[in-house]
C-alpha cells in the first residue's frame, strides 16, 4: 500500500459538510422528490445538537435503506465516516460507494467525495482511478464556500501531490524496445549481462560468462563461471 510521506496532521479536523456545525443542512437538495421519510430519517441525522453519533449513523443508515441514492445523505455518511478513519488510522476504501452515489446523483454537491476517492484509489495503487478523481477534485469550482473543506488548501497541495507522484510513476513503467546493441571494446561473443554504468561514464560494470579451464583435467568441459568485469574508458573512448 502506498504512503504518502507529506501528509499533514489531522490533528484539527473538524467535519462540516455544509458549514457551521449547528447547520440544519442545505436550503435546497440536489433532488426534489426525495421520501419524506427519507427526509425527516435525515435532519435526525444531522443534528448533532440533539443526537450522538451512533444515533445518528443508525438514522443515516436507515434514511438510505429507504432512499439509496439520497446524494446529501451519502455525503454526509461518508463525511461522518472519514472522521473515524482519520482517528484510528483506517482506510478510506469503505467511504467510497457512499461518495460515488452522493456524485452520481448529484456531481456538484461538494468537493470532498472527489479528494478521498481519488486519495483511497492512490493509496490502493489504482492510478487510473485515483488521478481521474483528484484532476476533478483540483478542478472543482463552485461559488459556494459551503463546499469546500475548512482545509481545503492543503488537501489541494496534497492532490497535486499525488498527481506529480503518480506521473513519475508512469514514467518509470513506460516499455523501451529490447534492442540490444554491440558496446566497441567492451563486447564480445560471449553473454554477458548485468551491465551498469558508473555516474562519472568512466567505468562499466557488468557479468561474463567464461569457460572453466582446469590445467588438471586432460578432457574439455563446457562448464562456464559468471566472472564480475570491470571495462574502464581510456583516452580514445
Amino acid at each position: 500500500m502506498k504512503k504518502i510521506l507529506f501528509i499533514l496532521p489531522f490533528i484539527y479536523f473538524s467535519i462540516s459538510v455544509f458549514g457551521q456545525d449547528d447547520d440544519k443542512g442545505p436550503k435546497t437538495f440536489c433532488k426534489d422528490d426525495i421520501d419524506k421519510k427519507a427526509m425527516k430519517l435525515y435532519e435526525k441525522a444531522i443534528d448533532k445538537k440533539k443526537y450522538k453519533k451512533p444515533e445518528r449513523i443508525a438514522f443515516l443508515m436507515e434514511s438510505l435503506q429507504i432512499e439509496p441514492d439520497f446524494a446529501e445523505a451519502n455525503l454526509f455518511m461518508g463525511l461522518e465516516m472519514i472522521v473515524r478513519a482519520k482517528l484510528e488510522s483506517l482506510p478510506f476504501a469503505p467511504m467510497t460507494p457512499y461518495f460515488m452515489k452522493a456524485i452520481a446523483s448529484c456531481p456538484q454537491i461538494h468537493s470532498e467525495p472527489y479528494y478521498y476517492m481519488g486519495f483511497d484509489y492512490y493509496e490502493r495503487s489504482m492510478n487510473d482511478s485515483a488521478k481521474k478523481y483528484l484532476e476533478k477534485f483540483v478542478a472543482f469550482k463552485d461559488e459556494d464556500d459551503k463546499k469546500f473543506a475548512k482545509d481545503y488548501d492543503a488537501e489541494i497541495y496534497q492532490s497535486k501531490e499525488m498527481l506529480k507522484s503518480m506521473k513519475k510513476e508512469s514514467a518509470l513503467k513506460k516499455n523501451v524496445p529490447f534492442d540490444p546493441k554491440v558496446v566497441k571494446g567492451v563486447s564480445t561473443e560471449r553473454d554477458e549481462y548485468l551491465a551498469y554504468v558508473s555516474p562519472d561514464d568512466k567505468n562499466c560494470y557488468f557479468v561474463r560468462k567464461m569457460p572453466v579451464n582446469n590445467k588438471d583435467k586432460v578432457y574439455a568441459s563446457d562448464k562456464e563461471l559468471e566472472v564480475f568485469m570491470i571495462s574502464r574508458r581510456d583516452k580514445t573512448g
